[in-house]
């Protein structure tokens, strides 16, 4: 052994046995009875509602902050609904909070929580972690077991208020008390939920140790505060619990017979659970009758249901087309105005183009943009492209208000070709773009009409004229370019 590690193994060593300086295992914190503590001082005395609020405000003023200002009806029923049962309100029970001008309003809302049964299954979550809850064995073979009703009891514990030293006697020797119920002896479940293993070889009485060892750990844990298990090998000095306190508490436990090393079972009669069972079977039929309904109806793609969305009015107004005033494109090709509004492009134009329009419109502000390509019997296949099969490459589409770029944060559309989404476009790139041939699996047709629609970071005010930049620049795609058109 080298001298440093000398050093070190007789300095940790001196230290260990100074114990001079150090409270005796009888003073731990964790023995001491609760007190009531004094109220901090603070300085807005009038924010606090209860002595809790004074505690929280005190650190709040100390890092020299103010509190949140209070929180609208609809927040504040949010919160306390997903606060105390994890789920949203209803649209009726927000409009009823909202409307309800009753001064003790919130206090009725907590009360129902309180008093909803989905109360206990939110909180007894927490307590099921506690109690290591599991539906299976554990182990390699870890084969499931039948531990709901332990899971329901401390559900429904929660949800009629048991007081807490009967919820802890239940649990820790509910088989115990003169004439258990069922659910009394159900309550057990906390220590007979300990881990099982079914592996060939295993011994009986090993398990069944390391069983009372998991009970006696995890009492310590759940009621005591304490992490007791060091003392199982030792004893610690500075520690409040000692290897032989450990072992009289041991001794409480063992006192179980697991046999055969599938723990200590109890069975619950199933006449208590019938009418449950009757009507989770109710339940289970018309959820399977909703799902055969859903299974013959025609489904529906993600295009269908953007397209169906298209059709609301997702915008502060309807979509308004519109009404082209000047249009060129940078390869002189033949463009003109159809009377739709639209613009068809042919039959003369270059491999590459963009192609530039400029437009009036009533609307006083720009929501969303919306393009559409049109197919169209003058096209090569119909279109709404120019290239050969009636595909096109658009590699950008810009929107210029007062001469300066709109900023787009977001681009849908009703159909994309594999490495060919509408995104692409919005990248500013010329080796990307948005291409609509049907690809891999896709029954889409390519020679349809579809669209594309394009949200800005934010609405962008319009003095009645507008400017539209549609890029087709691919080096690898020649004469991909859109032939009709029409911006909404």
């Amino acid at each position: 052994m080298s001298r440093i590690a000398l050093i070190l193994f007789f300095g940790v060593a001196l230290v260990s046995a100074d114990e001079s300086n150090w409270p005796a295992r009888t003073n731990h914190w964790s023995f001491h009875p609760i007190q009531h503590p004094k109220l901090p001082v603070v300085k807005d005395g009038n924010w606090a509602r209860n002595p809790i609020d004074r505690f929280v405000l005190k650190r709040i003023e100390a890092e020299g902050l103010t509190p949140a200002s209070e929180a609208d009806r609809f927040t504040l029923i949010r919160r306390v609904h997903l606060d105390l049962i994890g789920l949203p309100p209803t649209i009726e029970e927000v409009d009823a909070f909202v409307n309800d001008k009753d001064p003790d309003a919130f206090r009725k809302v907590v009360r129902s929580l309180l008093d909803n049964e989905h109360y206990g299954e939110k909180w007894g979550r927490h307590w099921l972690d506690q109690a290591r809850y599991a539906d299976s064995n554990g182990y390699t073979i870890d084969s499931p077991r039948v531990m709901w009703p332990y899971r329901d009891w401390v559900i429904k514990a929660l949800n009629r208020d048991l007081p807490f030293d009967q919820f802890t006697i239940e649990q820790i020797a509910g088989d115990l008390l003169p004439k258990p119920t069922q659910d009394q002896i159900i309550a057990t479940g906390f220590h007979r939920n300990t881990l099982i293993n079914q592996e060939g070889g295993t011994d009986d009485e090993q398990f069944r140790v390391e069983s009372v060892v998991d009970r006696v750990n995890t009492t310590g844990t759940v009621w005591l505060g304490l992490s007791v298990g060091c003392a199982q090998c030792h004893t610690h000095k500075f520690d409040p619990i000692t290897i032989e306190d450990y072992y009289r508490f041991y001794a409480f436990f063992n006192t179980t017979e697991d046999k055969n090393n599938t723990g200590p079972t109890v069975r619950v009669r199933k006449s208590d659970y019938a009418s449950k069972v009757k009507v989770l079977n109710e339940q289970l039929a018309d959820a399977k009758a909703s799902l055969a309904k859903y299974d013959k109806a025609p489904s529906r793609s993600r295009a269908a249901w953007e397209r169906e969305l298209s059709t609301i009015d997702l915008v502060d107004e309807p979509w308004q087309r519109v009404t082209p005033t000047k249009y060129t494109t940078r390869g002189k090709a033949d463009i003109k105005v159809l009377e739709d509004n639209s613009l068809f492009v042919g039959p003369k134009h270059p491999s590459h183009d963009i192609y530039t329009v400029a437009a009036k419109t009533d609307a006083k502000q720009i929501t969303a943009v919306r393009l559409d390509v049109i197919a169209d019997k003058r096209l090569p296949k119909n279109g709404p492209g120019l290239a050969g099969n009636g595909n096109f490459v658009m590699t950008g589409f810009e929107v210029l208000v007062g001469g300066k770029p709109v900023r787009f944060h977001k681009a849908v559309a009703d159909h994309e070709q594999p490495r060919f989404p509408i995104e692409n476009v919005l990248d500013g790139k010329n080796d990307t773009g948005w291409a609509i041939n049907r690809g891999g699996k896709s029954k889409k047709q390519m020679n349809v009409d579809h669209w594309a629609i394009f949200y800005p970071d934010a609405p962008v005010a319009l003095d009645g004229s507008v400017t539209f930049r549609i890029r087709h620049e691919s080096a690898r795609n020649s004469r991909y370019m859109v032939g009709r058109f029409a911006i909404s």
